[in-house]
């Protein structure tokens, strides 16, 4: 529905009250029967100024139903609708971007996660093959005192300590193993926290221009 122009309200009346002023003399009564209709009185630059600017700032403020009262006309309206209805397609756009960082984001977390547990359960076996290889140098010392003590048992016991001498070199290419891989799950683990905080970079920025978007300012 389209606004009443305060100027055209009212121009009826001070038509009607030139027609029953007293003062009026006949020439200029038959001057103005030879005048074509008027035209609507074009609007002063400083009240077009003062109506634009209060629809801007009834724009940013209220819905599209609320700018019709403004005294714009139809073209201006139709352009302040064309415009609200891209920012909103660029706010929708935006919202949907936001959405999908997000969703990359809890991915990121959630990767992150079980990274953190398959560093933990390397870091167990570690543990216990660091225990296991103490247990085998334990043995190995026991081996050694019981050589030294019995020398007829000798051959026996050189068997027996290189048999522990094997596991004891498959132990540490166990360990070793380990340490490798997790010096991959940590270089995993650090690319994952450049992820996380590139998404993070990302999101704020996306929050920044949503925040633009909401208050009014254009986009960079």
């Amino acid at each position: 529905m389209e606004a009443p122009n305060f100027y055209q309200s009212r121009r009826p009346r001070l038509a009607q009250a030139k027609r029953s002023s007293p003062f009026k003399s006949a020439p200029q009564v038959a001057a103005k029967k030879k005048k074509p209709p008027e035209s609507p009185a074009p609007k002063k630059a400083s009240k077009v100024r003062l109506v634009k600017k209060k629809a801007a700032i009834t724009l940013k403020l209220l819905p599209v139903s609320a700018t019709c009262t403004a005294g714009l006309g139809d073209a201006e309206i139709r352009a302040i609708k064309i415009r609200l209805t891209a920012t909103e397609a660029q706010l929708s756009a935006l919202i949907q971007e936001q959405a999908s960082v997000r969703l990359a984001l809890e991915t990121a977390e959630s990767e992150r996660a079980s990274m953190m547990s398959a560093l933990e359960t390397a870091e167990s076996e570690r543990a216990s093959m660091m225990s296991a290889l103490e247990t085998a140098e334990s043995e190995r010392a026991s081996k050694m005192s019981a050589l030294e003590t019995a020398e007829s048992e000798r051959a026996s016991m050189m068997s027996a300590l290189e048999t522990a001498e094997s596991e004891r070199a498959s132990m540490m290419s166990a360990l070793e193993t380990a340490e490798s891989e997790r010096a991959s799950m940590m270089s995993a683990l650090e690319t994952a926290e450049s992820e996380r905080a590139s998404t993070r970079l990302a999101l704020e920025t996306l929050s920044q221009r949503l925040s633009n978007i909401e208050r009014g300012t254009p986009p960079a």
